[in-house]
């Protein structure tokens, strides 16, 4: 029942969105749409739920798609960490993709008390799990609701309509906004 129910939710989910893009195609140029397109892409990343590590009041923001267990995203998150304090904010959206714990440890840091703490702690025991496995030092979480899954779905789309096929994923705007 449960999974019929994720189905018919997709199914009418996807029947939306192609209803909104045929809107779209019958009065915009190709150039327009595309430009349409990119802003509703934009406007998602703003208010997905990412956790924003970095300066409250940014020179430049950058959105960065990673998976907790991600070796190259713990790499440039360490690389990160100086720019902070040059103005740079990183508003980072989790998602769990790279192995089975993926998912559950990025749930784990998105419904923890303090997100951005968790996520500096599954950065900092990186490599510290107690299966010694590589990865994140997050404790997963035992299951995920249906509503983690869902965002965390909406994350993988969203990277996917960037062109992000693997992880870490960068996304900004240059000095001209584009």
């Amino acid at each position: 029942m449960r999974t019929r129910l994720k189905h018919a939710y997709l199914q009418l989910l996807a029947a939306i969105l192609t209803i909104g893009l045929s809107a779209c195609v019958g009065t915009a140029s190709a150039q327009e749409l595309s430009q349409n397109v990119l802003q509703s892409y934009w406007q998602q990343l703003e208010t997905v739920d990412w956790i924003a590590q970095g300066p409250a009041k940014p020179r430049h923001v950058l959105y960065e798609f990673v998976d907790p267990n991600c070796g190259y995203c713990h790499q440039l998150w360490g690389e990160m960490q100086a720019e902070y304090s040059h103005g740079v904010q990183v508003r980072y959206i989790l998602l769990g993709i790279i192995s089975d714990s993926s998912p559950y440890k990025a749930a784990a840091i998105l419904e923890a008390a303090d997100p951005a703490a968790a996520l500096r702690q599954n950065e900092r025991l990186w490599g510290e799990n107690p299966d010694g496995s590589k990865g994140g030092g997050i404790q997963p979480l035992a299951s995920l609701d249906f509503s983690m899954r869902l965002k965390l779905m909406m994350h993988f789309k969203l990277a996917q309509n960037f062109g992000v096929l693997g992880t870490p994923g960068l996304v900004w705007k240059d000095q001209q906004g584009q």
